[in-house]
């Protein structure tokens, strides 16, 4: 066998034999090497097969207890440590018996890694790394003892959890001088056996810098690309190149977007282009799309309006607009008054953050409150009441920043240090205050650190020596004193918390106080002792062993058990009295576990006068708000359930001497809403109908409305409309124009909205169960004294059922009366169908459209009609007969043209509609046979009644028609309707729907 060829046993039945390049230097015995196999892929020698087959020889162990005495201590495996290197070790120590043949060959190899250490042989590596790695080869560095046993000293525990590779990797890939981290990150990179956690070891960067920040992150094959067509710009920001390159490579990762842009990723994640989409957001989405030419700010205003519960997270994705943009709108936030006029004259300035726009705020503006100071500044509320800027000032910290100022440019730590060293009796909390920053924060700093006995004997045993950077005396320290933390290093050498927290040197401490705290969170908690069965009475005996079970006396201390065992309910005492007693002994009892004790409900409980005690609060509001004389009870509740802050139900009822459950349910003791205002006069009571009819019918067309204003406009306890089925899954907010019917449930009456997917069904469906009431109820509106806008296409119907047309042209007979499907068809084709106006029923369609009640409350409609002739004929068309209050005028200019062949006065075959704008002018309409819808949309649409598309208004007219049938059928002639209803049925293919 030669020098460079090594063989080693393998568990198949071929040789396996290695080629080296090395030149031949003291060869490895023959099983030193056999723990290669353990390398990663790309570590592997060069496996050949040119040698003979041949079996491998295993060695084999006559005498098993011999063996097992010849093992020395560190190689049982009850001592295993790490799987790897205890492998490794074994497979090294095994069969060295000659420790000078080894330690020839580690010289050998300690000479060639400091000039070629590219020549090492992974074999080699391993047995360098296992020799002058701590405690990891004893045999071939300690001299044997009397006993003919190593002699071996404890070492130290290290908790550093490299991976084979991350071991080979600290040799062989070590960083160079003056080579910066994300250089030495990249140059790690490259290995591809290295885990992230082995790269964050040997480079010193968190875990978290890895995975969001650029300079660790390297371009893809098509991110150059992207980079060398579309470079970006000199003074052009990081979002703004985003925004611009976007379009053009959608299919780019985020990390492309991250270096392409120089952006950390959890910034990049802000903008709507990498936001994800909530189950909420898809849903919203899918109900609620986007039109044609509406903008991002407009989609987001009607998606807020429509469901003011999505986020601004959520409304970001869907309307593709950044969060940052929404979130400085006063449409998607609700301001005080205060608020709102701060908000319209003073913004945040251009070179101001959002932190300096709100101490601004805070300091100009005393009555400002905080939600409105986050919402003007863009600062969120929880940050703000963390940050020591918007805490009062005491009498101490003034006097001490009057003495001590800020210079001009000082930083808060050097202030923050300075007036320390001013003013010794001022607290960290006072300090955080006085300088601007959160206490979290500045007990971080080394100077406001307290130094411990263990950390002052330290730095008087071992100094800092001239020339030496902290870090280095902290690494020091730490050799010597392992038992210091980090807080107590950070004080001694006044190097920060987060710098020593980020070095490897240190990450031994990390690990243990992470084990420590997993092993605290894992304690189990000590049994409770039992009583002694001889002493209390058999009857208290056994309650007390039934309690000692329950889940609430485990976190009682241990003098809390005590009293409660020395004290056990006597037989002859009552449970209300021993519950006196127990709160006399204990007094911090909560009253769960004496009623568990007593067997006593909570609401007995609170019967007896000693458990009757107030909050705080009540406390102040039975001080403030006494009860009149002339007053009752029950009016007194009600004042009290309208102060704010409210109090508890249980604190109303102690001040009140009301049942607490009564206050709770009782529909007298609830509150109506701004939207339930609204639904009082919009959706009231009907003649006969019952209150538990009206309560389901609420709460069928608005599923959102609270159960509170249920009960008040149903007049019902809560208890029996939750004994009824309903049940309020979500809650309103009380914002103004927020009014949304709910969608009608799919059921075998179909609704009369849509007929634009027709589909053949066997028999028609029985249009006479649905009460034109309810059909009217879901289409309707707001009400015009509401001048906000809202968007009815939102407002999702289920499709309806389908049937098919009968395309056969059969002549009427005399008294023709039409069918269910024939009225049906009629609407669909006359009426619903785009471009259908040249018929008898259109010249009615101002009149459905009012009669049908999708119009909102108090449209005139004024038709100014101008002939061809020069006659003019004025007319007004309303709902009512009479003329109302708060009436809306629309105006239209109807012009017809009575010498076109085929015309005839007062016919629509050649009128043409206009909408006169607020200006008194016309605008222009298209000549498609809509024009008289779209002239009523854009009419409404300017007097701020958004969402009533031509679509819309011609399915209400034809439901109408549908629905009163005889009604308007009574005035056309019904041969030259049948005549006009084949040719609009004849336009259309004669396919089956």
């Amino acid at each position: 066998m030669s020098d460079n060829n090594i063989f080693v046993p393998y568990s198949s039945s071929e040789a396996i034999r290695f080629s080296h390049a090395a030149p031949a230097p003291p060869t490895l015995p023959l099983n030193s090497v056999s723990a290669c196999w353990q390398l990663p892929v790309s570590l592997q020698p060069q496996v050949t097969f040119n040698h003979p087959l041949r079996q491998a020889v295993k060695p084999r162990i006559h005498r098993p207890e011999v063996a097992s005495r010849m093992l020395i201590p560190d190689q049982r495996p009850h001592a295993a440590r790490h799987p790897k290197i205890v492998a490794m070790r074994h497979r090294l120590t095994k069969t060295l018996e000659n420790a000078g043949n080894a330690k020839k060959v580690l010289a050998t190899i300690h000479g060639r890694i400091t000039h070629q250490p590219e020549s090492l042989t992974p074999a080699e590596t391993l047995l360098y790394r296992a020799a002058h790695e701590t405690g990891v080869m004893p045999a071939l560095m300690t001299l044997p003892g009397a006993d003919g046993r190593p002699q071996t000293t404890p070492q130290k525990k290290s908790y550093n959890s490299l991976s084979s590779a991350g071991e080979i990797a600290r040799i062989t890939s070590r960083r160079q001088h003056n080579e910066s981290d994300s250089h030495y990150v990249l140059r790690l990179m490259e290995n591809p056996d290295l885990l992230q956690r082995d790269i964050s070891i040997l480079s010193g960067v968190t875990d978290q810098d890895l995975r969001y920040r650029p300079e660790y992150k390297t371009l893809s094959k098509e991110g150059k690309e992207a980079q060398e067509a579309t470079p970006k710009g000199e003074d052009e920001s990081g979002p703004a190149y985003v925004r611009r390159i976007y379009p053009l490579y959608p299919d780019l990762c985020e990390d492309d977007f991250c270096v392409l842009a120089w952006m950390d990723i959890r910034r990049l994640r802000k903008l709507w282009m990498f936001k994800s989409f909530t189950k909420a957001a898809t849903q919203a989405m899918r109900l609620t799309p986007q039109l044609e030419d509406e903008s991002a700010l407009d989609y987001a205003r009607r998606l807020h309006l429509l469901d003011p519960g999505l986020t601004p997270h959520e409304l970001s994705a869907i309307a593709r607009m950044d969060e940052s943009d929404l979130r400085q709108r006063a449409e998607f936030k609700t301001l005080s008054e205060v608020g709102q006029r701060i908000f319209e004259t003073q913004s945040r300035r251009d070179d101001e953050s959002p932190l300096q726009c709100a101490i601004r705020l805070f300091r100009d503006h005393e009555d400002l409150t905080l939600g409105d100071i986050s919402y003007i500044s863009g600062m969120s509320e929880p940050n703000l009441r963390q940050r020591p800027e918007f805490k009062p000032l005491t009498t101490e910290v003034e006097m001490a920043t009057q003495a001590t100022r800020r210079q001009d440019g000082e930083g808060n730590h050097a202030y923050a240090v300075r007036l320390f060293t001013d003013h010794p009796h001022l607290t960290p909390a006072e300090i955080c205050v006085g300088v601007g920053v959160s206490e979290q924060n500045l007990r971080q700093w080394p100077e406001f650190i307290p130094l411990t006995d263990a950390a002052k004997a330290a730095r008087q045993a071992t100094p800092q020596r001239d020339h030496e950077t902290p870090m280095d005396w902290a690494v020091r320290l730490h050799e010597d004193h392992p038992a210091l933390v980090i807080p107590e290093l950070s004080s001694i050498t006044k190097a920060s918390v987060s710098s020593l927290r980020k070095r490897p040197e240190f990450r031994d401490i990390i690990e243990l106080n992470k084990k420590n705290m997993r092993r605290k969170q894992t304690i189990t908690f000590p049994r409770v002792p039992q009583p002694r069965p001889a002493k209390p009475h058999a009857a208290s005996r056994r309650l007390l062993e039934s309690n000692i079970k329950l889940q609430d006396l485990k976190r009682f201390s241990w003098p809390v058990l005590t009293t409660i065992f020395q004290h056990t309910w006597q037989p002859e005492e009552a449970a209300e009295d021993y519950a006196v007693r127990l709160q006399e002994l204990i007094p911090n009892i909560p009253q769960r576990a004496v009623g568990r004790l007593t067997k006593l409900s909570l609401q007995a409980l609170r019967k007896i006068p000693a458990f009757q005690t107030l909050s705080d609060l009540g406390k102040k509001i039975h001080a403030s708000t006494p009860r009149e004389a002339d007053e009752s009870a029950e009016d007194y509740a009600r004042r009290l359930l309208g102060l704010r802050p409210k109090p508890s139900y249980r604190d109303i009822s102690l001040l009140t001497g009301e049942d607490e459950r009564r206050l709770r349910y009782r529909p007298e003791y609830q509150t109506l809403s701004k939207a339930g205002a609204r639904i009082k006069k919009m959706t009231p009571r009907k003649l006969m109908e019952t209150i538990h009819e009206y309560a389901r019918r609420l709460h069928h067309l608005y599923p959102k409305l609270p159960i509170s204003d249920i009960s008040v406009l149903a007049w019902l306890d809560i208890r029996t409309l939750h004994e009824m089925g309903i049940k309020v899954a979500g809650h309103v907010r009380d914002e103004d124009n927020f009014l949304i019917p709910a969608p009608v449930a799919a059921s075998p009456v179909p609704s009369l909205l849509d007929f634009t997917n027709l589909t053949p069904v066997p028999t028609p469906f029985p249009f006479g169960t649905l009460a034109p009431a309810d059909i009217n109820r879901l289409i309707t509106p707001l009400p015009s004294h509401i001048s906000s806008p809202i968007d009815l296409n939102s407002v999702k119907t289920p499709q309806p059922a389908t049937f098919h047309f009968n395309m056969v042209a059969v002549p009427p007979a005399s008294g023709w009366v039409p069918s269910v499907q024939q009225i049906q068809e009629m609407g669909h084709f006359l009426l619903r169908q785009s471009g259908s106006f040249n018929n008898q029923l259109a010249d009615d369609a101002l009149n459905m459209l009012l009669a049908s009640g999708i119009m909102p409350a108090g449209i005139v409609l004024v038709v100014n009609e101008f002939r061809a002739d020069g006659s003019f004929n004025p007319q007004e068309i309303r709902a009512s007969a009479e003329p109302q209050l708060n009436e809306i005028y629309l105006n239209l200019v109807l012009q017809r043209d009575t010498h076109l062949p085929g015309a005839s006065t007062g016919s629509d075959a050649s009128a043409h509609y206009w909408p006169v704008g607020l200006d008194g002018r016309t605008i222009d309409t298209r000549y498609d046979g809509n024009c008289l819808y779209e002239s009523i949309s854009i009419g409404l649409e300017l007097l701020g009644f958004v969402g009533f598309t031509a679509g819309v208004l011609r399915n209400a007219v034809a439901d109408e028609f549908i629905q009163h049938s005889a009604k308007w059928l009574q005035w056309v002639d019904m041969a030259t309707l049948y005549q006009e209803w084949q040719q609009a049925r004849a336009s259309v293919k004669a396919t089956p729907y």
